[in-house]
């Protein structure tokens, strides 16, 4: 049996993860860096010294030049929250580390938090990832190809079944620097409510740059295709 190496990428390890991450002050720091990437700069008035202390368990940071108070919550997913940061970094992890999703029963029990501030952390975070990349576009060497979701069921397969979601799977990929198989960089699931023309129409030029396209002939044909794009088809799988 042939092994993929793509399946066998080194990750980020539990272990390795709550190394980086596994106290607040660590937690923190990483926050801070990504806020602040130059250093402080108030929110307020631009001035880049401050004062930092603490109420309660969260640092503030005093501008010294209007004294305007901030914190490295404020205009996050984490602001309002009492949870630490640990708990969230953890949940983050958990949650983008996961193949087929985590539940909020789930978190709960690994975080050891209630039923209800996990479906609230969860969805928080699930509302920031998508946030993040609904403006997206991928470039370059995008592979893209259809697929339906609803199982198997009886009678008609495939294209035109009934309680079948359509939608299209794009992924942007790097050429591996030692000859091997492409690397996946981004990848875009856009469910559609059929593969009409004027539906496609709309999909075409909003997320996607050129197109390596795996069997439909018709994706190759969408609006903003370059002609860095080709078509080839790969064949297609068991019938949905």
């Amino acid at each position: 049996m042939s092994i993929n190496p793509i399946q066998f990428q080194r990750g980020l390890s539990l272990p390795d993860f709550l190394s980086q991450y596994g106290t607040e002050a660590q937690c923190e720091s990483a926050l801070e860096k990504v806020r602040w990437r130059d250093g402080f700069r108030c929110p307020q008035c631009g001035h880049d010294h401050c004062t930092v202390f603490r109420r309660g368990q969260q640092p503030l940071y005093q501008c010294s030049a209007c004294h305007h108070q901030t914190s490295l919550r404020v205009g996050t997913l984490f602001q309002a929250s009492k949870l630490p940061l640990t708990t969230w970094f953890l949940a983050i992890y958990l949650i983008t580390q996961a193949k087929n999703g985590v539940s909020a029963l789930e978190l709960m029990r690994s975080l050891g938090i209630s039923w209800r501030a996990a479906w609230r952390l969860k969805h928080k975070i699930l509302r920031a990832m998508q946030e993040r990349e609904a403006d997206r576009v991928l470039r370059g060497r995008v592979e893209v190809d259809d697929a339906y979701l609803g199982g198997t069921r009886s009678g008609k397969r495939g294209r035109g079944a009934a309680g079948k979601r359509p939608f299209v799977i794009a992924v942007e990929t790097r050429p591996d620097p030692e000859g091997g198989l492409p690397h996946p960089v981004y990848v875009r699931f856009d469910p559609l409510p059929d593969f009409c023309q004027t539906t496609l129409a709309r999909l075409g030029g909003t997320g996607i740059g050129c197109r390596y396209v795996d069997g439909l002939r018709w994706i190759g044909r969408l609006p903003g295709c370059r002609s860095a794009g080709h078509t080839s088809s790969a064949g297609g799988g068991s019938p949905a």
